[in-house]
């Protein structure tokens, strides 16, 4: 370890800027050089005989990281299953799509089954990165956004999370600020922040403070409501102390800013936020990360030298049942795909049959609950027709309502509202239910009553699997429509 390098790459616009560390003991690391290209011959050179130990920093939004629970499976059924999984959420086939994942206990202890945590991207962009750092004579052995990569770097070197169950990562003051939330499991959470621009300082650091608050919130709503035990803030050193201490004040969770010196030996240099991301990314390239989208880690079920071997062996051991196996072995997996083709067939449109079932069943119950309280309060004010479609024209098409009740209490007339936000993850169903949550506010004749009463983020069916939604409930009070608006 002590002989061990690592570097990081990271392409903005046509700028290529680069990053070399070295190991300085035990988990400790020592920053060597810093470098914006065209570099020597002698770094590209460096860079080979340490064995392609460098990491190429990908765009934040080309990267999608997700978890679902699978059946337990042998690595080569795993594969397939995981694969399709991803092109049946992102459309396509499974080669259209690079995958990179890893396996753990479900939390509800169901042994049948087990979570698989994954990271993927359109294979064509991770060929293009690929081809962009071929052509400044590079080949990169990983490929991660920032927000695995501050992950992977955490769990690499700080001691802080080895103790505790579930962290909050926040960067800030770079070209791309990023929050992490993660366990011991694997990524829970990750949401881009905003960037500062010109402006109020406070304003800046209060509405990091609201996502920060909002991070935390929305862990404690996913599957075994696993609690925060700790917020950590990188990036700028100046920014980030600044967040730290106003995070302390507003949150009842433990914050500090943690330090990238605390790790990595940085000499007199003072590393902006940007090359504290590129410093974290080396690290990560001289160990042995989780996720790797990089094309050359695909690793393959048997190396070349083992193919050959067993090739030999069978040869020698059964050339006259080979016609017999060959046989067999295309008549069963015919008789296999055509099973599966149809199965998928089949549950595509049942799948599709269950949707339009619901959606009609849904449409039709909220239509009979207004019609039966507008036959028991024909005299009433309140312009409820108008109120149900500025709701409905609200609401994302990925909102559906469940429930739409309306109860008198002294204050008014109640809307109870219960409803789910879906998505391809379950960050964007988070995002379709904040968007309709946000919408509700800017109404003028709905006014909400505090937080939702009710918001669950990943439902659990009683075979452990975590659908891509959010179910949450809300209370509005209805304002009283004005003379002659009566809907």
């Amino acid at each position: 370890m002590s002989n061990a390098s690592g570097y990081a790459f990271r392409r903005t616009g046509d700028e290529l800027s680069a990053v070399r560390v070295e190991a300085a003991g035990s988990d400790r690391w020592r920053l060597q050089d810093t470098l914006e290209a065209p570099w020597p011959d002698s770094f590209t050179r460096r860079i080979a005989r340490d064995g392609g130990q460098a990491a190429w920093l990908l765009p934040e939004d080309m990267v999608t990281s997700s978890q679902t629970p699978l059946p337990r499976l042998k690595r080569r059924e795993l594969l397939r299953a995981v694969t399709g999984w991803v092109a049946r959420q992102e459309g396509g086939a499974p080669d259209d799509w690079s995958v990179s994942w890893h396996t753990h206990a479900l939390a509800s202890g169901n042994n049948e089954a087990q979570q698989v945590a994954m990271a993927y991207a359109k294979t064509a962009d991770i060929a293009e990165e690929a081809a962009a750092a071929e052509a400044a004579g590079l080949a990169p052995g990983v490929m991660l956004p920032p927000s695995l990569l501050i992950d992977q770097f955490f769990r690499v070197s700080a001691a802080e999370c080895r103790s505790q169950s579930v962290w909050n990562l926040v960067f800030v003051g770079g070209a791309g600020n990023v929050l992490v939330v993660a366990s011991q499991e694997g990524l829970l959470l990750t949401r881009p922040l905003p960037g500062h621009v010109a402006g109020d300082e406070d304003e800046y650091l209060d509405r990091l403070v609201t996502e920060v608050d909002r991070s935390v919130f929305f862990a404690r709503q996913t599957a075994g409501s696993p609690t925060v035990d700790g917020v950590y803030i990188t990036g700028d050193d100046t920014l980030a102390a600044a967040l730290a201490a106003r995070l302390t004040e507003n949150l009842e969770v433990p914050c500090s800013h943690w330090r990238l010196d605390s790790v990595v030996d940085c000499g007199d240099r003072v590393l902006s936020a940007d090359e504290q991301l590129l410093t974290m990314a080396a690290v990560v390239a001289a160990s042995s990360p989780r996720f790797n989208l990089a094309p050359n880690s695909r690793r393959g079920f048997l190396s070349p030298v083992a193919r050959h071997r067993i090739m030999v062996g069978a040869v020698a051991a059964g050339v006259a049942v080979i016609p017999l196996l060959i046989a067999g072995g295309l008549i069963t997996r015919q008789v296999q795909d055509g099973y599966l083709d149809n199965a998928e067939k089949n549950l595509a449109r049942a799948t599709i049959r269950a949707e339009r079932a619901a959606e009609v069943y849904d449409l039709q119950r909220q239509l009979n609950a207004r019609e039966e309280f507008l036959s028991q309060h024909q005299t009433t004010r309140y312009d409820l027709e108008g109120i149900m479609r500025r709701l409905a024209v609200s609401a994302p098409s990925s909102v559906r309502f469940r429930e739409l009740n309306l109860t008198h209490r002294d204050d008014g007339l109640v809307l109870q509202l219960t409803a789910t936000s879906s998505g391809r993850t379950v960050s964007a169903a988070q995002e379709a239910f904040m968007t309709f949550q946000s919408a509700v506010v800017g109404l003028d004749d709905v006014v909400p009553l505090g937080e939702p009463q009710t918001l669950q983020i990943g439902e659990t069916d009683d075979e452990g699997r975590i659908s891509q939604n959010v179910l949450f409930t809300m209370e509005c009070r209805l304002m009283l429509a004005a003379a002659g608006e009566e809907g």
